[in-house]
Parts: structure tokens; sequence; C-alpha cells
């Protein structure tokens, strides 16, 4: 498994490569920092009187990645419909998002073709959920009692729209591996329709 310090550098490294010209020349203006936790952490104007456990939530961005954006919409507020209209949806010309795209590929040694962009987590997991094709009136979609509420109604919205049966079980306390692991095993055995599974790798809230 990966430590904390491990994953801000995966994390920082991805911000750089993803981004265009004008943000790498940003970060690579910033002065040498004294720690790996300096160079992630000075990216961000965020209220330092406050420890924020949330920030997913909120999706802050890094100061090299406002000022690109800033740069972007600027761009686009200025081309406006010509730009949507004209640029955006002719795949014969190198559009903006194709860009994007190419380089996310670039970045996890993916095909372009297999790279959706989406808003947040949250957008990207109900566009699978809903989008998921496989399903016939009669099977089931299992998740637990501690999964994300959005998540917990896109199973629902399956329920509604393709007749599915929802299957949901409480979390065991105490919430140990062995016990976790048991009753997902336990809910599987009894329903052997099953199509579909949430599982949650870091719950948002506590089981009590």
């Amino acid at each position: 498994m990966k430590s904390r310090r491990d994953f801000l550098k995966v994390a920082a490294s991805s911000v750089i490569a993803t981004q265009t010209t004008g943000i790498q020349n940003a970060v690579a203006s910033v002065a040498q920092p004294q720690s790996e936790e300096e160079a992630f952490v000075q990216w961000y104007d965020v209220d330092r009187s406050v420890t924020n456990l949330e920030n997913a939530y909120w999706n802050v961005m890094a100061r090299p990645v406002m000022e690109q954006y800033f740069r972007e919409l600027t761009y686009i507020n200025r081309r406006n419909v010509p730009f949507v209209r004209g640029v955006l949806p002719d795949e014969s010309l190198p559009a903006e998002l194709l860009k994007v795209r190419v380089a996310v590929a670039n970045l996890i040694n993916a095909d372009v073709e297999e790279i959706a962009l989406t808003r947040c987590g949250t957008e990207a997991l109900q566009d699978l959920i809903i989008g998921y094709n496989r399903l016939t009136p009669g099977d089931s979609v299992i998740f637990g009692d501690l999964d994300y509420d959005a998540m917990q109604n896109n199973m629902f919205f399956l329920k509604e729209r393709r007749g599915v049966e929802i299957v949901t079980f409480p979390m065991p306390e105490p919430a140990t591996t062995e016990n976790i692991l048991g009753a997902y095993e336990t809910v599987l055995a009894a329903n052997p329709k099953t199509r579909l599974m949430l599982v949650t790798h870091l719950c948002h809230r506590p089981a009590s």
C-alpha cells in the first residue's frame, strides 16, 4: 500500500503531466521547496486556520491549475459560440478536449478510447452505474448501508428504470477485514442473480 507521501508525489506529478505548457511553466517558476510536503502544500491558497479533511468535496485547484483555468476561461469567453459550435464538435480538428484525453492516456499508458473526462469522481461513478448495460429485470444489485448516498440513489434509479432488485446489508461492527469480507460473502451467496455490486474503498462516515 502506498504511503501518504507516495500518494502526494503521484498526485502532484499527475497535476503537472495533464496540464498545458502554461501550467508547467507556472510550476517551474515556483522556488525550490524545502521538503516534499511543502512542494505539494505551496500550490494551494487555502485557509490554514482549519484542517480540511473533506477536500475532495470541493476539489480545490492548485494555484498553477487555477491560473491556467482562468486563462482558458478567458479564451472561451472571447471565442464563445464559434469555439463551442465550431472547434469542439468537429472530430477532424485538434479539439482541446481531445488533447487532454491524449495527455491523460499517455500518463496512465492507456488507449485514448478508454479515457472519458468527467467533472468529478461522483459523476464518473454515476455514469458507470447508470450506463451499465448488462442488467435485466430480476437481476440483483448490492450495496452496503455505509456506501455513498449519491451512489445508493443511482442503484435505486436502476430499480426504477431497469427493474432490478435492490439488496442492502449493514456493515459489521467491529469493521475488521475478516468481518467485512464475511458480510460480502454472505450477501453474495444469498443472491446468486447479483450482476452489480458497489464496494466502497474508504467510507466518508462512521459506522455508528
